[in-house]
């Protein structure tokens, strides 16, 4: 029987978190929420690193946003109103240059 009550705020905001994290990368996430899932270690415990060894180009405040949604302990995760005032919502970066040579070469397109 689970001791700690039930936070579904917090459990939203480790979903939205596993979902940016996917968009800004571009790769999946992981299969088991167990630090013995290579790929759930990495994004709990080394986002960096494993962003950084990846060569996917996301801002520092992206690294600092996704670190805080994905913090296991969910006293420790940002709420909601942390995530829609963090610095990466209110200055968005420009699309990543990938998107913007899938948004030329979809230019030439008849649909």
């Amino acid at each position: 029987r689970n001791r700690d009550a039930f936070d579904g705020n917090a459990v939203d905001i480790w979903t939205a978190g596993t979902i940016l994290f996917c968009m800004v990368t571009g790769n999946r996430s992981y299969e088991r929420p167990h630090s013995s899932d290579p790929q759930f270690y990495w994004m709990t415990n080394g986002i960096e690193r494993l962003i950084s060894d990846w060569g996917v180009s996301v801002s520092d405040e992206c690294v600092h946003l996704l670190k805080n949604m994905l913090q296991v302990d969910p006293r420790l995760r940002l709420t909601t109103e942390e995530v829609v005032s963090h610095p990466w919502f209110q200055y968005p970066d420009e699309p990543p240059p990938r998107f913007n040579t899938m948004m030329r070469s979809l230019e030439g397109l008849k649909l």
